[in-house]
């Protein structure tokens, strides 16, 4: 039987494996099996704190703490850097963090696309708990997530991401994006807030996107790693004009040839050495500023890219195929705290995303337990006391990701990972793939072992109660309010954006949506763009009568142009809503 103790950073529980005894202190090796492990997270299921709405901050507001500089990083994989093994130049600037402070060997994603990663990254807590498992999804209400648990400590929380005008990000702390933090290029935004002067200590995030599809690094980092010769052939630079023009590339739609692939490789490393570059721009301006010595900086990403281990390129929201493979989910994972950190650590315990948030408040000095994350700190591994932050971690997509169609988002994939199994299952039709990690960590032949994928069956069916417990508790149902009947005779009227071309010299990168009715709201929008791949429809919540989406980097408008054209209506939230006329616009540089 599983002992459950308590100690003074966590709740600790004492779970034996077939690979040593995990997440309690003890470095014991076990025979008992990963029986264990279900009846550990049956106990810690049954026993894990619900989540508190930022409880017990009063009074320590002005206590002095250090700043916090969270950056994360659009379809990163761990392999591709340096400092994880890769033999190419690619990131000259987080290898040396990565000697400054700890590098995590064995980060697994919660996620297959972006914004159930960040909002896990950011919240310490499943997907199935924050809410975030579509496009049209908000993160549920009174979520202690870090921007607004730092807020309420006293923190600067600059907004300097435009996702958090999308609804996939409100309600986790952040005002709106302000435009002198925000710049065309977005190659100053960090940097110009680091060289402000700061009175109270700071948390910062800032999510850097341009490893996404399309690929298209600048000089000299293409030079410097574009070494493959390209083809003299019309048909194959048609073929690989596809990565280098399209957000949006279906899995299968195009047949690369392996040179071809190899190019596309390629493309993706100079695009990692280009994020890198910005980093370090980044780690110079803390240095320059004379914070970098009070600052913890924490690196991660959002989710990794498959480059043609399953014979394709991308991840769920650009393939409309996700998987949950070692390619997806290994992420990197450098922290660095002075004083804190020992420098050069390696870590190759298994460790998640969902252990950024409550490792990021111990760093600072206050008891993450308090908040009731799923995740938990990584001290005790920075500090020897543990070898692995849990016995199993789990994942979760939608087979489209942001491209899911809402009646779609029942289905998908979730995955557990041990540190020596992981078990791959479709939703819900149940088909499942389960891989021996200790012989194929590439996840490349899956083996047959019928005992030991019922136990991982069974850490999923776990997992899952304890997400719909934690759910319950926080009165997560729909709210009740919605009106039964229209609250206004007449629709609204939309003002904004006008009919015709948006530009970004006449918008500044920012879609504003203006109406005007005689309700009070809460409004929503019904939205039909683009066409062909790029073709998407749904509904948003809009936060008032006038809402913003962005502002958006000049680079990143350009994106925009491949869902033309864009229909908006509007109408007040209700079970029979009366809608405005449809508005048609399309985006321009």
């Amino acid at each position: 039987m599983p002992r459950v103790r308590f100690g003074p950073r966590r709740k600790e529980v004492l779970i034996e494996s077939d690979h040593m005894t995990k997440a309690a202190g003890s470095r014991r090796k076990s025979t008992k099996g990963m029986a264990l492990i279900v009846a550990g997270l049956l106990l810690a299921g049954i026993l894990a704190p619900g989540l508190n709405l930022i409880p017990g901050l009063a009074g320590r507001e002005g206590r002095r703490g250090p700043n916090v500089l969270l950056l994360t990083v659009d379809c990163l994989r761990a392999d591709r850097l340096g400092c994880y093994g890769s033999g190419r130049a690619t990131s000259p600037g987080l290898d040396l963090l990565a000697r400054e402070g700890a590098l995590f060997e064995n980060c697994v994603g919660q996620s297959a696309w972006t914004s159930p990663g960040l909002v896990t990254v950011l919240s310490g807590v499943y997907p199935e708990v924050h809410g975030v498992r579509g496009r049209a999804s908000v993160p549920f209400e009174g979520l202690p997530a870090l921007p607004a648990i730092f807020r309420e400590l006293g923190y600067e929380v600059p907004n300097l991401s435009y996702l958090t005008s999308l609804q996939n990000y409100w309600r986790l702390g952040y005002d709106q994006p302000k435009r002198d933090l925000m710049r065309e290029a977005e190659d100053r935004h960090v940097v110009d807030f680091l060289e402000q002067e700061h009175r109270r200590p700071f948390f910062a995030w800032y999510h850097y996107r341009f490893i996404h599809l399309p690929l298209t690094p600048p000089e000299p980092w293409k030079s410097e790693l574009v070494t493959h010769d390209w083809p003299d052939d019309p048909s194959s630079r048609d073929r690989l004009r596809e990565v280098q023009e399209n957000v949006l590339l279906k899995r299968d739609s195009v047949d690369f040839t392996e040179g071809e692939q190899q190019l596309i490789r390629q493309l993706y490393d100079a695009e990692v050495r280009r994020m890198d570059a910005f980093i370090s721009s980044i780690l110079k301006g803390l240095n320059d500023s004379g914070l970098a010595e009070n600052t913890i900086v924490a690196v991660t990403a959002d989710h990794g890219e498959e480059l043609f281990e399953r014979g394709f390129i991308g991840h769920a929201s650009t393939n409309f195929s996700g998987t949950l493979h070692r390619e997806i989910l290994h992420l990197p994972l450098i922290l660095k705290a002075p004083g804190k950190i020992p420098a050069g650590s390696r870590l190759p315990g298994l460790c998640g995303q969902i252990d950024v948030a409550p490792t990021l408040l111990d760093l600072c000095g206050f008891n993450p337990q308090e908040f009731g994350f799923q995740g938990v700190s990584l001290m005790p591994l920075i500090e020897g006391e543990e070898e692995d932050a849990h016995p199993a971690l789990f994942s979760s997509t939608t087979l489209a990701g942001y491209q899911t169609p809402s009646e779609e988002e029942g289905r998908g994939l979730e995955a557990v990972t041990t540190r020596d199994w992981k078990l791959i299952r479709q939703v819900p039709s149940g088909w499942s793939r389960l891989y021996d990690l200790r012989s194929d960590p590439g996840e490349l032949a899956p083996v047959t072992d019928p005992e030991r994928q019922k136990m991982l069956e069974n850490l999923l069916h776990l997992k899952q109660q304890e997400c719909d417990n934690r759910a319950r508790a926080l009165n997560r149902a729909l709210p009740a309010t919605i009106p039964a009947v229209p609250v206004s005779r007449e629709p609204p009227v939309l003002l904004a954006p006008s009919e015709g071309k948006l530009t970004f010299e006449q918008t500044g990168g920012i879609i504003e949506i203006v109406l005007r009715s005689d309700s009070p709201g809460p409004f929503i929008a019904e939205y039909d763009v683009g066409t062909g791949v790029y073709a998407t429809s749904g509904v948003v919540i809009l936060s008032g009568a006038e809402s913003r989406f962005g502002p958006f980097s000049r680079e990143l408008w350009k994106t925009l142009e491949l869902w033309n054209p864009w229909r908006f209506r509007v109408a007040v939230e209700s079970t029979t809503p009366r809608w405005s006329e449809w508005k048609t616009f399309e985006i321009h540089p």
